[in-house]
Order: structure tokens, then C-alpha cells, then sequence
């Protein structure tokens, strides 16, 4: 009789660790992860350094090309290099692109000779249904409903947002819709077929 209370008293201990110790370590990270602050400090910039943030459209393990909305850039790394994604230590190969046009935006830090020593990619994205638009001030707003969570907001797009073409702007319409480090809109995306 005691061997069998002893493994139910280990089962229960067990189901509470394994039911909030998640919640304690990592529930307020992880569920805060793309817009938190942290995310942004994983990196301390030092004199001489530059900063550049831009898309990841391409990435090998000797460099990476950034979109920074103006042009391309080829950056290489540096000996020592640093990457991250979704603020998680990574390898180069994490921040390939997740299909043709989605790619992780990322902070690029460079030293005094160009070459990148840290590189932070994050993807943040989820499917919405489309309510309803508007343009006020000359800027597309969604409102988006938002199944995960039952929620109902608005978003900016930004004026950079990579958009699909047609008339796509429909109420009741699913799309996934990526979000830039400001938490605007950066990408619309329509399901296939």
C-alpha cells in the first residue's frame, strides 16, 4: 500500500512541475517574445559599431543580404559571430526563408570593418480573418479577428508591407499577416488555392 501511495504522491508532484514550471520559466518570455524589450537588448552596441535592420532575403554560412526597403545588402561575418532567432540562439540556417517572399526581419549589428558580429531574426506572424479596412490619414488599417485568442483589433500595414495583388481587401477573408518589430503590419498573406 505504501509503494502505491508513494507513486501517486510522484505522479501528482510531477503533473504540477510539468503543468507550471512552463508557465514560470518561459510563459512570460516566450508568450511576450516578439515585441518584447530584451529582444532588442541581446546585443550591446559599441562605439564603432553600426546598426542595420532589414529582411533576411538571403543568408549562407559567410554572410547575409538584407532588404532595408531601399536596396540590398551583402554583409559578411565576422570570425566571432552571434545569431539569433526568436530570441533563441540559432545557427545561420534558421533565418532562411520560411516561403518565397516571408523572411525574418533582423537587426544586423556590424563592426568597425563592416562585417556582421550579431544578427537577431525574428518571425512573428499568425492567421487573422479580415472584418473590415479603413485609410485614415492616408494609411491602410486592418481589423483583424483573431482566432487564437478570440480578439478583435486593428493594425497598422506598413507603407513598406509586402501585399498580395488583386483585389484581396474582403471582409470575413482568412490571411496571415507578419509583423514587423513596431508591431505593424509588414506582410499580407493569402491562403493558396
Amino acid at each position: 500500500m505504501f509503494q502505491r501511495e508513494y507513486w501517486v504522491y510522484l505522479l501528482i508532484i510531477f503533473s504540477i512541475f510539468f503543468i507550471f514550471f512552463p508557465m514560470v520559466s518561459f510563459g512570460s518570455s516566450v508568450a511576450n517574445y516578439p515585441f518584447r524589450d530584451e529582444h532588442e537588448n541581446l546585443f550591446h552596441l559599441e562605439p564603432g559599431m553600426a546598426e542595420i535592420y532589414g529582411q533576411v532575403v538571403s543568408i549562407s554560412a559567410a554572410a547575409v543580404c538584407l532588404d532595408n526597403g531601399v536596396n540590398f545588402q551583402w554583409f559578411q561575418f565576422a570570425r566571432q559571430i552571434e545569431i539569433w532567432c526568436n530570441g533563441m540562439p540559432a545557427v545561420w540556417m534558421a533565418l532562411k526563408p520560411v516561403a518565397p517572399k516571408a523572411f525574418f526581419e533582423a537587426r544586423v549589428i556590424l563592426d568597425s570593418h563592416g562585417e556582421a558580429v550579431f544578427i537577431s531574426g525574428s518571425y512573428y506572424g499568425q492567421v487573422c480573418v479580415l472584418q473590415s479596412w479603413r485609410c485614415p490619414e492616408n494609411f491602410l488599417e486592418l481589423q483583424l479577428f483573431l482566432p487564437d485568442s478570440g480578439e478583435i483589433c486593428w493594425k497598422v500595414v506598413s507603407d513598406d508591407a509586402l501585399l498580395p495583388a488583386g483585389d484581396w481587401l474582403q471582409e470575413e477573408i482568412e490571411i496571415f499577416v507578419l509583423y514587423n518589430r513596431y508591431h505593424d503590419i509588414r506582410a499580407v498573406f493569402l491562403p493558396d488555392g
